[in-house]
């Protein structure tokens, strides 16, 4: 069913009584969520404990929720939101980083065999699920007898799951990759300490597979710059720019050292996933051919934006 500006304004006009109230009930619980986590930041940082994490599972909750358009348009259209809403992104920024760094130190602590294992962190079948979507979308879009075998990631964290789940879901493909050394995964971040821990990480998870095809570069790609050129595909993290103004600077940067014909990957949001994390439109990617956007109504949060260099 198509609609036309008419038809969409009445609807965008129509609200009747119960969705008033789940807009109204909706919005009181986010902005609850919020002046908790600030508390939680004043008092002690986002450090993961029982309480932060229930607050961060909550939020998660409600952005998984599906909703129509308009409950999302009311929603991200309260003015006491939309003042809340950077600060609460940074906010859900740092506290994923703390929360990778806390599990990324545990399990170099504990060594191979301990009883932390990276199968167990809170999110991991997410980012499974998440980096599977994201491998076939591109395979999707590559040539046929020319599958992608180098990649970057900026933006990889402490913790650097996509790698990992990458370089797994990668190294399974039947005949794509008959030897580990086809696959390039190089990971890029601006936090020193992070890179050396997901560096030791890796190390330490004595999959040397994974030792082989991964290497660490300390670089700030917002600043820097960073040679792309040798990759076949580019991701873009999703906290790396926790706005559109400032994912629209990364991209116009990282445009300028890859090579044409190479793929952009970029994470977005839909719906209410944008409190997390910041939507990036397809006009942003000036310098890129958009080829495809897929946005998941599942547990995945983030949504993927893929575009060729040209």
């Amino acid at each position: 069913m198509v609609f036309d500006s008419t038809t969409t304004n009445a609807l965008c006009a129509y609200r009747n009584p119960s969705h008033k109230d789940r807009v109204r009930n909706i919005t009181h619980q986010i902005l609850d969520i919020y002046s908790e986590l600030r508390n939680q930041q004043r008092r002690k940082a986002l450090e993961p404990c029982p309480v932060v994490n229930t607050l961060f599972s909550k939020l998660v909750a409600l952005c998984e929720a599906h909703m129509s358009e308009v409950e999302v348009c009311d929603i991200l259209s309260d003015t006491a939101l939309g003042s809340a809403l950077g600060h609460l992104r940074c906010m859900c920024s740092d506290g994923e980083s703390r929360l990778e760094m806390h599990w990324t130190r545990k399990m170099i602590e504990e060594g191979i065999g301990g009883a932390t294992r990276i199968e167990d962190f809170p999110y991991y079948e997410n980012y499974v699920d998440l980096t599977r979507m994201e491998l076939f979308a591109t395979l999707s879009v590559s040539p046929k007898l020319s599958a992608p075998r180098k990649f970057a990631f900026l933006g990889s964290g402490p913790l650097p799951l996509t790698s990992i789940c990458l370089a797994r879901e990668l190294m399974q493909q039947p005949g794509a990759y008959p030897e580990a050394g086809d696959v390039k995964i190089h990971n890029i971040d601006c936090d020193v300490h992070a890179l050396s821990q997901s560096s030791i990480l890796i190390t330490k998870l004595g999959d040397s597979q994974l030792s082989r095809a991964f290497s660490f570069e300390h670089a700030d790609v917002a600043k820097e710059n960073v040679d792309l050129h040798e990759f076949d595909v580019v991701y873009l993290a999703a906290l790396v720019g926790i706005n559109a103004e400032e994912k629209r600077q990364v991209v116009r940067r990282v445009h300028q050292f890859m090579r044409p014909g190479a793929l952009l990957l970029v994470r977005s949001a839909h719906s209410l996933r944008r409190l997390l994390y910041p939507q990036i439109d397809l006009e942003s990617l000036q310098g890129f051919s958009p080829l495809l956007v897929v946005h998941p109504h599942n547990h995945v949060i983030n949504s993927v934006v893929i575009a060729r260099r040209v």
